[in-house]
């Protein structure tokens, strides 16, 4: 009897142990996919805001001034108004920016992934090259992009979006002062240069509450308005923040 007693307590240990370890197996992968799901998330918007900003201010007729080609525009619902000259300013629907640029081919997909406009764009110099405007923007936690008649969402799991512009309140092209999306308006200048700061959340729980760096110090510069909105949301996810400076190369000397 007592063999059978000593037995079966060695059993319970084991399986308890067994157990335990698949836990841990499970919750160990359950947490390298949330890391590989906010690495992804980062690259994906570090391509897309790099690819559009650098798109910013292309021209096919280098032999025209900016004022020329990209003339004054109306605020729409996406975007704020552009003045004659200005290729990038304030998103309206969410943070975020709208940037104007010249097509470099006919029917070249836009940030949504539906053809533009078509034309002959076998001169390099063709006039009046088919103009595109592109919004992208994040609202309620998706990144957005509209373009044309199609407004799309690209991912999801975005907690918060920080801009600063570089601008130069002359005429000048070389960035004299950098100010927050929220400071800046037509009257302080052409944008030269953003700053983007993306803050990027798992879809799985992985975490106790609290206890992110990484979500403590963007707090750190939150609205009370925003802190409090991204806690109310946080329920243990891992955080990443996806950040660039990107100089608008088609500006800018």
């Amino acid at each position: 009897m007592i063999e059978l007693l000593i037995a079966l307590a060695i059993s319970s240990f084991l399986i308890i142990g067994i157990t335990q370890i698949y836990i841990d197996n499970k919750r160990n992968y359950a947490f390298q996919q949330s890391q590989g799901e906010i690495q992804e998330g980062n690259r994906f918007i570090s391509l897309i805001f790099d690819t559009y900003l650098n798109k910013a201010g292309y021209s096919r007729e280098p032999y025209l001034g900016n004022e020329q080609v990209f003339t004054a525009q109306t605020s729409t619902d996406y975007c704020e108004a552009f003045k004659s000259g200005q290729t990038v300013t304030k998103a309206k629907k969410g943070s975020g920016v709208c940037i104007r640029y010249s097509q470099l081919k006919s029917e070249e997909l836009d940030c949504a992934g539906n053809k533009t406009a078509a034309f002959v764009d076998s001169n390099p110099f063709l006039k009046q090259a088919p103009l595109v405007t592109t919004a992208l923007y994040v609202k309620d936690d998706v990144l957005r992009c509209q373009s044309g008649n199609t407004d799309a969402e690209l991912m999801t799991g975005l907690s918060g979006l920080r801009l600063e512009f570089g601008i130069n309140p002359s005429s000048d092209t070389n960035v004299t002062q950098t100010l927050s999306a929220a400071d800046w308006d037509n009257s302080k200048g052409q944008i030269l240069q953003v700053r983007y700061e993306a803050l990027v959340a798992s879809t799985n729980n992985q975490r106790g509450k609290g206890d992110s760096a990484v979500l403590d110090n963007w707090l750190k510069q939150a609205s009370a308005a925003e802190k409090t909105l991204i806690e109310g949301a946080d329920t243990g996810q891992l955080y990443q923040i996806a950040s660039n400076t990107v100089t608008l190369r088609n500006l800018t000397p």
